[in-house]
Parts: C-alpha cells; structure tokens; sequence
C-alpha cells in the first residue's frame, strides 16, 4: 500500500516537471523571421482568446462605405456608390476583387497569433503595402516558404476592445492576396466585352465597324455568320491590361466600344505590348491580342456572301407571319389564326427556318413569290422574301440556297399547322361503325358486336379499330390518289345527339393512309389503316 502511495507521488512530481518544462519552451518560442526570442511575458503564440481566430470578429460588409489601399508610395481609396464601388468618378472597381474582400474578411481565420514586435522587422523590409477597412489596417509581412502561409499585420482601432491591439498573425495565403488584390487587381483588367454588348462600332484610320447584337449595319447590313462573330467575342476578352504604367509618346489607333470602351493611344515601353486608355482603367495590353482583335474586325469588310448568316431565320420567334397572312403565335401552346397549332408541325417549321442552308447565292431581280415576317421577344423583325428554293433577308444583297426538305415544310400552306386532333371521344360511346359494306353495332354487354348482314365476326378484331378511333390525329396532307376503304363511325355519348364521322382512305405506306376525314385531305395514323385493313380482311 505505502509502495504504491509513494508510486503515485513520483508520476505526479514527474508530470508536473513536464508541464513547468512545456511552458518554458513555449514562452521562449521565435516567431519565424524573427530577430531573437520572445520573453516569458512576450509569447510569440498566444492562446486562442475565447475560442475566436477570425481575423476581423464581427464583420458586417453592410457598414462599409469606403476602403483605403496602399500600395508602396501609392495608394487607392475606394467608395461605395449606389450597388458600384468606384476608385474615381470614372473609374470602377473590380466587382470580384471588392467581393474577395468582403469573403476574406468573413471567413478568415487565423493561425498563430504573435505580438507584432516578433517580426517587425520583417513589415518594414516589405514596404507599406496593406489595406485599411472599418478601423483596421491590415499589411502585408513576409511569407513562410513552403507552407502557404503568409503573416498578416493588423493594426486595430483603439476604441476596439481588444487584450493585444496590434498583432501579428499568420493566415493562408488566399486571405493576404484577397485582401491587398495589388493596383490591377483592383481594377476591371478586361475594358471590353464584346460577347455581352448590345452594339460595338470599331474605328481606325481605314476601319468602320458598327454590329447591333449580330447584326452588320457597317460597312454592310446583313446578319453575320457565327464563323465571324465566335472570334471578335473571343478576340475582346483576351484584351487585358497586365501592366499600369510604361506608357510611350505615340500615334492614336483602334477606338472600339463593346459593353466597355478602349482607346489605343501609343505604345509602352515594353516591346510585345501596347498603351491603351479606357473608362475603367488604362495601362499596356499584349500588342499580339490587339492584333487579333483588329484582324478579326477586318474580316467583317470582306465580301457580303461570304459573310452572310446562312441561316435564314437568325432570330428566336415569338410569332411568324405566314404566307397567306395568317399568324402563328409560338409558344407552349402555339396558335395559327387564333386556332390551336399543331405543335410537332410547328416545331418542323421553326426547325428548317433556322437550319443553314446549302449555300448562299446572289440575290435574285425577280419578285418574291410570297413572304414570312419574323418577330422575336425583344421586337426584332425580320422579313423573310421566298423565291424558287432560296430565301432573302430583306435589305440584304444575297439569298441563301433551301435544302428541298425543309423547303416543302417551309412553304406547307398555314392549314397545314393546324391541329391535327380531328377529335377525342371515349371508346365506350363508339355504338357503331360501317367498313365498306359490313356495319359492326355494339352489343349490351362489355366487348359484345352485332355485324350486319351476317358472317364472320372477330370481335376482338373490332375491339381494335374502335381504340384507334377514338382520339384520331390526322396532320392535313395531298388528297388520296385511289380509295381502298370507305369507314362510317358513329359515337353516341351519354347526353347530346350521336356524331358521326366518314372517312374514305387509300392503301397505307410507311407513315400512314392518305384519306379524306369528313372532305378533308389527312394523313391517317398508320396503326388505324393497319387495323381498318386487318378488320375487312377477316370477312
């Protein structure tokens, strides 16, 4: 028993030593970079105060009206006006830089915090470069090689209540490069976008561009091909300005505007890059993307026909004019003279005017056979001139060449998008119908016929055709050529007069029987011949 009491009593004296031995070594700990150790009553790495390591506690974003930068001897001060932040009254801010700004200050959090004495010297050697928001100022220290780390200086207001007023910190890298974003960062480095621009006009000494969306009105009016309007948008967003100075004495160049304006107004001092100017910022840009930009706005002064968009509707529609004046409004529900539409007729139709054409052609002297008016959901109208297999934008110097396939759908009469439902009855209130000569009457009970005059009956055969005849779509189509089959049917419903139909049909192919539906030309659905045929074969 005393054995073990006295055993107790030295793995305590022992744990103790430990703990005195730990607290020691950390109290004489080096910040890295340091110049010397930290006292006993100077720790380099404090506790974590009450469990917080965010680097700014409480950040609200809404209460920030402007942001100071300094960068070196320069600096940059940044207000808040309306939803922009602006560094000058025509100058804007970058809206991601400010936002990695805000996100940093939300979610940083540190990871050793020191007294700013442990690497002050360090601070100094890199320069005032840092930021200064709501009462903190945060700057720039050196980086830990190989860790992705970097320390962080921050210096708080006095009125913060707070055990360490300035402190050092160590943080990930991805805080420090949000917070100080460096004089570019700051900035809209891309002054132009022409993939987002309503118009761009492009001058130069012996250039003059103006393009409305996709379509050229200088130095021709035609809507343009994807071909020449994929490599302006990509050419404008590799114009980006990577340097804010080195500006050289020289000649004005390219002026474009595009969502964004640039001025090309000399050279820098650098060999491969050009000085430019731009409401949003100004500075050198690679001299190789400007020359891509302008080869690409040269290439709209070239021949119309080889420019032309060979599509011949270039538009998304909301409603089309059609040939014989009758309006078709698109949609979920799509209409043809304020008659429900055909939506499968429909969607063929817009499919083959949006479908590039074989070829493009010169622009026939003859007048049009007939016309479509095209008007999409911003009031953009395109008048579409048909001639023999070709159409014409109107206004445009050429006409582009019509696959025959999609000219027949092109040039179907508005009948023919009409709804093809003929009609929709329930099975059950079929009572009777007649296929040549042989009339086939429901019986009182489920499945039961009664055939007149007397013969082979098939009742299951019957039961067949009646399910097709039920809900008939028939698109209308060129009358049949030879009747094979004439069909009476007659529907009873419960309350109302009975309804009959007639339908006289020739012999089916592949899609279908040619018929005529109560004296109108349809195609019948090919399941209803083949069980029409399948009923008078039984006899």
């Amino acid at each position: 028993m005393i054995a073990t009491t006295r055993g107790l009593v030295v793995l305590a004296v022992i744990a103790a030593i430990l703990v005195v031995a730990t607290l020691v070594t950390n109290g004489e700990h080096t910040a890295p970079g340091a110049q010397g150790g930290a006292s006993p009553h100077d720790p380099a790495d404090f506790a974590n105060l009450g469990g917080e390591r965010a680097i700014f506690p409480g950040f609200d974003e809404t209460k920030v009206n402007q942001i100071n930068f300094s960068w070196g001897q320069t600096g940059d001060s940044v207000r808040r006006v309306g939803n922009e932040w602006r560094i000058d009254e025509d100058t804007l801010a970058s809206p991601a830089a400010i936002d990695a700004i805000f996100t940093a200050l939300r979610g940083g959090r540190w990871h050793r915090r020191v007294k700013p004495s442990a690497i002050r010297q360090e601070f100094h050697s890199h320069g005032p470069s840092g930021i200064t928001i709501n009462g903190k100022t945060f700057s720039r220290g050196p980086a830990l090689e190989g860790t992705g780390q970097t320390w962080l200086l921050r210096d708080n207001d006095r009125a913060v209540l707070d055990p360490w007023n300035d402190d050092a910190l160590l943080v990930d890298d991805w805080i420090v490069k949000a917070l100080i974003p460096g004089w570019l960062g700051l900035r809209i480095g891309r002054p132009i976008n022409c993939a987002t621009a309503k118009t761009i006009t492009a001058t130069a000494a012996d250039l003059s561009v103006r393009l409305e969306g996709t379509r050229l009105v200088v130095p021709h009016r035609l809507w343009l091909d994807e071909r020449w309007t994929r490599p302006l948008r990509d050419a404008c967003a590799n114009v980006e300005i990577v340097a804010s100075n080195s500006k050289r004495v020289g000649p004005e160049g390219l002026h474009i505007v595009a969502d964004g304006e640039l001025k090309v107004m000399g050279a820098c001092y650098e060999p491969t890059m050009t000085y430019v100017e731009a409401k949003v910022i100004r500075g050198c840009v690679q001299t190789d993307a400007l020359r891509e930009l302008e080869k690409a706005l040269r290439a709209l002064v070239g021949p119309p026909l080889e420019l032309i968009d060979q599509r011949p509707l270039p538009i998304d529609p909301v409603t089309l004019t059609l040939q014989d004046g009758k309006q078709l409004e698109l949609g979920n529900a799509p209409r043809v003279d304020g008659k429900d539409a055909d939506p499968d007729a429909v969607r063929e139709l817009v499919r083959a005017l949006g479908t590039r054409g074989e070829s493009v052609v010169e622009r026939s002297n003859k007048k049009p056979t007939a016309t479509i008016k095209a008007i999409d959901a911003a009031g953009i109208e395109v008048t579409l001139e048909l001639f023999d297999h070709a159409i014409a934008r109107a206004g445009e110097p050429a006409a582009i060449r019509i696959a025959d396939a999609d000219w027949s759908i092109i040039t179907r009469p508005s009948s023919a998008l009409r709804d093809a439902t003929r009609w929709r009855e329930d099975a059950m209130t079929l009572t009777s119908l007649t296929l040549d000569t042989i009339t086939y009457k429901r019986g009182a009970v489920l499945g039961e016929w009664t055939r007149t005059p007397d013969g082979k009956l098939d009742a299951a055969l019957v039961d067949s055709l009646v399910e097709t005849l039920a809900s008939v779509r028939a698109p209308a189509t060129a009358p049949p050529a030879a009747i094979a089959h004439r069909l009476r049917v007659t529907f009873t419903p419960p309350a109302g007069k009975p309804v009959t139909h007639t339908i006289d049909f020739a012999s089916p192919t592949a899609h279908g029987c040619a018929a005529r539906l109560d004296g109108v030309s349809v195609l019948l659905p090919l399941p209803l011949c083949t069980a029409a045929i399948a009923l008078a074969s039984s006899r």
